[in-house]
């Protein structure tokens, strides 16, 4: 549930960017169709683009030796005297109350522009007198004082005696049905359903219930109406509220469409004021990428065991690049089988394997009164069958209190817990299983 609500924000974020680049650059630009299009991929991406994570390697290209291999930006596994640091539960805000407040907001949202419009909406239609049919068009006459307005392929019309409608408030909520308005709608709602939290989300629905609009205005002035008469009946339809959410009302935005109408064609230049999407998906795709599903580090090396000590990063941030071994010291593996450093397939975790290792390390008891902290380096080798195997200690560091204390503990417990592990799925080079040596850092702490 953290991953899901980690999303939400993420994806919240992205609402928001989008439609203020929007607001600023596209909302008073008389390109309709354009822009209804962009607020859609706007609210998918949005959604969609926290999902996308890319995989940086961060492979440097070395003349002299081929390819060199960066630590991979991961957090150690920590672990403290009192119990478990490392594990991402325990410092996240409770995750079962703010699951609660998230559904609760959601089954508000869901009955107020879901269940209840749609309630609405058909007690009309059922009581409905069907005027005429005009393909998949349904003209209903209602017996009730509503605004004019059409929901999918029908349109509402209030029963005024036998009186004829304006020719051009039919074409309007005809140019809604056969434009697919409301598949909009519902696919927005479902946007804000989900971002009930997010302001910029309703916003965003907002703007879309407007450029609906501006689309069916225009489409009737297209067809020939006096854009005068059109504006005075504009004027003339003030009547009733937006109770029926989802279908799309006549008398709605009446000041901006009065404005739009009066407003020159758009410009060409719209269409470059759009290129703003991809500098914004281009950062999107960066923000959410990821390093390799792995939690351990692979080491540059083309010779196992003996040249993975030299290749340690040294002290400092674990992003720098590692040391590199004497090329000398590089030659061809002097085992019978090779073991690789960098496979075409990397090995992959089990899953939770995170979670498994703050759960189950543990800090020496001994070793508590020292209040020592240390890092310990433990190299191991990613089998064919998946097992781990070659399992040692590649160095220690220790910060802190150093009292006179046995240190390698630390060293015995992070060997333990890697033996320990559930099996991996094994690399692949040239389509066949290999063996992987890797580095992980484990990280023990006494602060409580």
């Amino acid at each position: 549930m953290d991953a899901f609500l980690a999303y939400l924000g993420y994806s919240a974020i992205g609402i928001a960017v989008f439609y203020l680049f929007f607001k600023l650059l596209l909302s008073k630009d008389k390109s309709f169709r354009f822009n209804r299009a962009l607020i859609l991929a706007s609210a998918f991406l949005s959604m969609i683009l926290p999902c996308i994570h890319l995989e940086m390697n961060f492979l440097i290209e070395n003349p002299s030796r081929g390819i060199a291999l960066d630590f991979l930006q991961t957090k150690p596994i920590s672990t403290t005297a009192s119990g478990i640091a490392g594990n991402p539960s325990s410092t996240t805000i409770s995750s079962p109350i703010l699951s609660g407040i998230y559904f609760l907001g959601l089954i508000l949202c869901l009955l107020h522009i879901g269940i209840l419009p749609c309630l609405r909406l058909h007690r009309l239609v059922s009581k409905g007198k069907n005027l005429e049919t005009q393909g998949s068009i349904k003209i209903l006459s209602i017996p009730e004082a509503i605004p004019a307005m059409s929901w999918f392929h029908y349109i509402l019309l209030p029963d005024i005696s036998g009186k004829e409608f304006n020719p051009y408030m039919l074409q309007h909520e005809k140019a809604h049905i056969r434009s697919g308005h409301s598949y909009d709608l519902v696919f927005m709602d479902l946007i804000c359903l989900l971002q009930w939290f997010n302001p910029f989300a309703w916003l965003f629905l907002k703007e879309l219930k407007t450029v609906h609009e501006y689309e069916a205005d225009a489409m009737v002035l297209h067809s020939g109406a006096d854009a005068k008469g059109y504006q005075y009946l504009l004027i003339e339809e003030t009547m009733g509220r937006d109770r029926y959410h989802l279908a799309h009302l006549f008398n709605t935005n009446l000041k901006k469409r009065l404005t739009m109408i009066q407003k020159k064609k758009f410009s060409k230049w719209v269409y470059a004021k759009a290129l703003y999407m991809i500098p914004l998906v281009t950062a999107s795709l960066v923000v959410f990428a990821r390093q390799p599903e792995n939690p351990a580090s692979l080491v540059s090396t083309g010779k196992p065991e003996s040249s993975f000590a030299k290749a340690l990063p040294q002290e400092g941030d674990l992003a720098k690049p590692v040391k590199q071994a004497n090329p000398d010291e590089l030659a061809s593996p002097t085992k019978e089988q090779d073991t690789y450093a960098i496979p075409d397939k990397r090995p992959q975790a089990p899953e939770g394997f995170l979670d498994w290792i703050s759960q189950e390390i543990k800090y020496p008891e001994a070793l508590q009164k020292t209040g020592a902290e240390a890092t310990v380096y433990v190299g191991f080798t990613v089998r064919k069958d998946g097992s781990l195997g070659d399992i040692e200690p590649m160095e220690l560091r220790i910060s802190g209190k150093k009292a006179e204390a046995d240190y390698s503990l630390f060293e015995k417990e992070a060997v333990r817990i890697i033996s320990k592990s559930p099996a991996w799925t094994p690399g692949e080079t040239d389509g066949k299983k290999v063996d992987v040596r890797y580095v992980l850092p484990l990280v023990f702490s006494a602060k409580k």
